[in-house]
């Protein structure tokens, strides 16, 4: 609505003024939703978030009032990574490469648990779920954890390997800001490789797929076996199986499969399969994960082109903040 529409004057009666002012106030109204929706994640107030907010919106003219408002804002692609959430994992250097993927998916899930009731979990968790894995060392990962109410992987009094943190926008996460990506190659070998394992049969399994046919680094991958794993949740959590997958202790298994088979278990819903969005290191719509429901292996293990790479059986879930 122009302002300059707005005209107080004796002519006009108080019932005139509240018919005029009426849009406007509902346009203020919506623009601080924009505002509160975007800002509820992390910040205990909108100041929080202004210098990211204050270049975002454009406003018409003199008058600054948003063009657009509510699911329509007009935000600046910039603006809008800064207040995008971003689920940090930090890992000790040096872990192989499936084990770090296994602890990633584990890692996704327990935060889940932790976080879900969350505004900001919920908004990151229905969006784009967005994951960074960085390098630290354990005694700082588990200071930061302590401090900043991240989830140590496995829990103390083990020496933790990986944390993770409650989804927030990068603009909030300043106290990672001197860490590194997890580099490495996923292997010293190619995947097609990698040495199988035998195969485990005692309990029910998820599976979580690399794409044989992709190459992608150590931390690449470990984002992208969480990414799965959550996939995979938003589809089986209502199921039995899963609940009492859950109360096994999340026994995973990291496989190995070509494309052209994964491409095969997607379309017949066996596998719910995690396409990367290409601002890294493959093109965008590359297969790069995928995840199957709790199951025993021995199928899998009886598929000519199926590897098993790494297992972990399991652990009770850690409790409580």
């Amino acid at each position: 609505m122009d302002m300059s529409q707005i005209v107080c004057c004796d002519s006009i009666s108080s019932t005139d003024h509240v018919a005029l002012l009426v849009p406007f106030a509902i346009q203020l109204v919506q623009a601080s939703e924009v505002i509160r929706s975007r800002c509820s994640e992390c910040c205990s107030s909108i100041l929080d978030c202004w210098p990211a907010l204050k270049n975002g919106f454009r406003m018409t003219g003199d008058n600054r009032v948003a063009e657009e408002v509510g699911g329509n804002a007009s935000v600046t692609p910039s603006a809008q990574a800064a207040l995008e959430p971003v689920q940090y994992y930090l890992a000790v250097p040096g872990i192989p490469g499936a084990e770090l993927a296994l602890l990633a998916a584990r890692a996704a899930v327990v935060a889940h648990h932790r976080f879900y009731l969350h505004p900001g979990y919920s908004r990151w968790y229905n969006g784009s779920m967005a994951k960074v894995v960085l390098r630290a060392e354990a005694d700082a990962m588990a200071n930061l954890a302590r401090t900043r109410e991240g989830i140590a992987i496995p829990s103390s009094p083990d020496v933790p390997q990986l944390v993770v943190f409650r989804p927030r926008p990068k603009s909030r996460a300043g106290f990672l800001a001197h860490l590194k990506l997890y580099t490495g190659r996923l292997a010293r070998t190619p995947m097609q490789e990698w040495p199988q394992q035998e195969w485990p049969h005692e309990r029910a399994y998820v599976a979580i797929f690399a794409n044989a046919d992709l190459e992608l680094s150590a931390g690449k991958f470990a984002a992208q076996a969480a990414h799965a794993i959550l996939t995979l949740q938003k589809a089986c959590s209502g199921l039995p199986d899963w609940s009492r997958w859950l109360g096994e202790g999340l026994p995973l298994a990291l496989m190995r499969a070509p494309q052209s088979l994964l491409d095969r278990l997607i379309a017949e819903g066996r596998v719910y399969g995690v396409h990367d969005g290409g601002r890294t290191e493959v093109p965008a719509g590359s297969l790069a994960a995928a995840a199957a429901p709790a199951s025993d292996l021995a199928p899998w293990s009886r598929e000519p082109e199926v590897a098993l790479l790494a297992h972990d059986c399991g652990r009770p879930v850690p409790q409580g903040p």
